[in-house]
């Protein structure tokens, strides 16, 4: 009888309790967006849509695929300059256990590095960029080399205060990241900048799996290799995998949609993005789907409390508006960027 008693006490007292408890747990606060923001709104409720069963638009949970670019999409892209081109210019020009192979390679590093002091960017092509970064970790253990890209993130932010290259996060877009994942999204990084250096940068701040962050890939060799092609040659024990000085690929407009293709082999039905590069993404995402999708582009208009050029960003909020796409004013939408004790110098 006593036994009894307990577990309707239980039920009644105990179990909302929990319930609730779980509930609100779940509930994600958009604490760092201005109140009632109309694309937050419309994210939202677009999540809501497609998650409620019973809706014509619901998604099951296996289709639920999220792909979002990182540089000015979820990260500080302009702070000064790409997160790997700062770590090339530090290994070439200020760490004395390097020494760089040739004249060029100091000189594009000061040419990279004048583009930190304009924030021109435009200035150097990706191509060329890319076609460079690699060269100075040639030669490096993948271990050795994810320890100086975490070693480097923890220097503090040029041009700002209060703040590292590890933590340098837009924090609305980190709190759309939880919401996502909370609403059981399948959320993957698509990005231009180096694989192994987005999953460093990634670790610790965001709940994704290192398997679910795509780059660019930079051809690895084998310590018992220095002849055969990978296809030709048998891993041997204790062989040490290393980098070279070559890019499989710079994972930016079409490429983006090949590596959905090819790694996530579902077409994802909600997409971020920030430039003309993650456009071909937003397309491909959008286009003879057969699930309701959204596209969201981060514009990047606030020249206070981050760097931008404004007359770039009417140009693509022009553009980005004719596609229909929703978009997320940095100025007008978000009530911080990188968080409350963070400043522009």
């Amino acid at each position: 009888m006593q036994s009894s008693k307990l577990k309707y006490l239980a039920i009644v007292f105990v179990l909302p309790l929990v319930i609730c408890f779980s509930a609100c747990g779940q509930k994600q606060n958009f604490d760092s967006w201005n109140p009632n923001t109309e694309s937050l709104n419309t994210l939202k409720a677009y999540v809501e849509d497609v998650t409620r069963e019973g809706s014509s638009n619901f998604i099951p949970k296996e289709d639920r695929i999220v792909v979002s670019d990182m540089d000015g999409t979820i990260y500080g892209e302009k702070a000064p300059l790409y997160i790997d081109c700062l770590v090339y210019v530090h290994r070439v020009l200020y760490d004395n256990t390097y020494t760089p192979k040739d004249q060029h390679m100091i000189d594009l590093a000061h040419r990279v590095e004048e583009c930190f002091k304009t924030h021109e960017l435009d200035k150097l092509t990706d191509p060329v960029i890319c076609a460079e970064w690699q060269i100075p970790f040639a030669g490096m253990s993948i271990e050795d080399y994810e320890k100086y890209c975490s070693d480097f993130l923890k220097n503090p932010v040029e041009g700002f205060n209060n703040v590292s290259y590890k933590d340098f996060f837009y924090k609305p877009m980190l709190e759309v990241i939880d919401y996502l994942l909370q609403n059981d999204f399948q959320f993957y990084i698509v990005t231009g900048t180096d694989r192994s250096l987005s999953r460093i940068l990634l670790k610790d701040k965001v709940n994704i799996q290192p398997v679910n962050v795509l780059g660019t890939d930079n051809v690895i060799k084998y310590s018992g290799n220095d002849k055969l092609d990978n296809e030709y040659y048998v891993y041997k024990f204790n062989d040490v995998a290393y980098r070279t000085e070559n890019a499989i690929f710079k994972d930016s407009n079409t490429n983006k949609v090949d590596r959905i293709k090819r790694e996530i082999g579902k077409q994802p039905v909600l997409v971020f993005g920030n430039t003309s590069g993650d456009e071909s993404m937003a397309t491909y995402v959008t286009s003879n789907n057969k699930y309701k999708t959204l596209a969201c582009f981060v514009l990047q208009n606030d020249n206070v409390r981050d760097n931008c050029s404004l007359e770039k960003a009417e140009k693509n909020k022009a553009n980005w508006e004719k596609k229909g796409w929703t978009i997320f004013s940095m100025k007008d939408d978000w009530k911080t960027i990188y968080g409350g004790n963070v400043e522009k110098r």
